[in-house]
């Protein structure tokens, strides 16, 4: 007989969610007690916390419990294993039993989780470890590709850069269907001198739903090149985190968005500093066409010890249609003189001058509006550093417009 991944047959009721019936889907699955106790005591915190209200995004009309009940019993996808001196790359259930030392302090609570992020900690199925050497250079992008099947995805990816390390990573979503959700975790580490080029690209089912918490920690003189791209979902929640713990670290985060019809993107983009010497630059652009709508945070907060430090963010969103609505939201939290730190955010509709000079010359509406997307992104993707992820926006792009 087939048995689902926590070894009820198909058809047979899933229990209640409780933190007993959590740890014994983990024990059923063959995890070590340590990560059975963390997911246990994950769902208690859970339990206690009322979901988070959101200014800009409400959805109090779904059951996300029930929703990832559902995708817990998605079937897991396969992992196709990454094949790099150096590195290891498993499924998260497998490091967690033969790399406790790597990934135990990835898969706890994180100090600002939400609800959501907490259900997602004590539930996820699926996901792997990314770890390099020390010292290791890879200079081919590492790619994962995160398929969610049509009942949803509950999964958790985790990096760890060891000192000196440079590593290029790609990850990956795609698929869903209408009323699917995927609750989602990256967590990174850089230690000492390690560099990153990472590219987290979704483009998921424009029916679905998306809650996703990455968070990337760097120690001392890491560095981190950031690649976001949001163009899938009906409903995309997101937050994307990098602290600045060590001295002289540094984050370059670049970010696209687009939204068309019925898609409602909330995305915050945070720098934190902590360390002295420590730098960021946040540049995200977005356009939105029909009825999209964004909501585009974006935090620069400097800490007391982080003395100085620079952190520069700037946000620019472009309005397709007379029905698109976006939010930009710039933050700066700065708790030391001895820094540099700017913020600016624009939200602007497409110049009617433009599509007249366009239109005169020959070009329909729809390829006007490509030419002018294309340019005002073109120099936010000459800001990304892997050839091919620049060229994969830039479809993804296109491919809106024609739509």
């Amino acid at each position: 007989m087939n048995k689902m991944q926590d070894g009820r047959a198909p058809g047979t009721p899933m229990p209640a969610l409780s933190a007993s019936s959590i740890r014994e889907r983990a024990r059923s699955r063959h995890e070590p007690a340590w990560l059975a106790d963390l997911r246990a005591e994950a769902f208690e915190r859970y339990a206690k916390l009322d979901a988070p209200r959101w200014r800009r995004t409400d959805l109090a009309g779904l059951d996300i419990e029930a929703l990832a009940q559902r995708a817990f019993d998605a079937p897991a996808p396969k992992l196709s294993p990454i094949k790099a001196k150096g590195v290891t790359h498993l499924s998260l259930a497998e490091a967690a039993r033969e790399h406790p030392d790597l990934v135990k302090g990835q898969l706890a609570v994180h100090e600002r989780a939400d609800k959501w992020e907490i259900l997602q900690t004590a539930m996820w199925a699926t996901g792997s470890l990314v770890h390099v050497e020390k010292g290791v250079e890879v200079p081919d992008p590492m790619e994962i590709e995160s398929s969610v099947p049509a009942q949803g995805a509950l999964a958790r990816d985790v990096l760890v850069l060891e000192r000196a390390s440079r590593a290029r990573v790609l990850l990956r979503q795609r698929g869903g269907s209408k009323g699917s959700l995927a609750l989602h975790g990256l967590s990174a580490e850089l230690r000492d001198g390690a560099h990153l080029d990472l590219s987290t690209l979704q483009d998921l089912d424009h029916g679905s739903v998306l809650l996703t918490a990455r968070r990337a920690r760097l120690l001392r003189d890491a560095s981190l090149s950031w690649t976001d791209g949001t163009f899938g979902t009906a409903t995309t929640v997101g937050v994307n985190e990098t602290v600045l713990e060590g001295p002289g670290s540094s984050l370059k985060l670049v970010g696209a968005f687009f939204g068309s019809a019925g898609q409602h993107l909330d995305v915050t983009n945070s720098a934190l500093h902590e360390g002295p010497h420590t730098s960021s630059q946040l540049d995200m652009k977005g356009a939105l066409n029909d009825d999209g709508y964004s909501a585009n945070y974006s935090i620069v907060n400097i800490g007391p010890q982080a003395r100085n430090a620079s952190g520069h963010q700037k946000q620019e969103t472009l309005i397709l249609s007379n029905a698109a609505r976006a939010d930009a939201i710039p933050k700066l939290d700065v708790e030391n003189n001895e820094v540099s730190a700017s913020h600016g955010a624009t939200v602007g509709q497409v110049d009617p001058e433009q599509l007249f000079y366009l239109r005169a010359r020959g070009f329909s509406d729809i390829a006007a509006k490509r030419l002018i997307v294309e340019g005002f992104f073109g120099p936010l993707l000459e800001q990304v550093p892997i050839d091919d992820v620049r060229e994969e926006i830039r479809a993804a792009l296109v491919a809106r417009l024609r739509g």
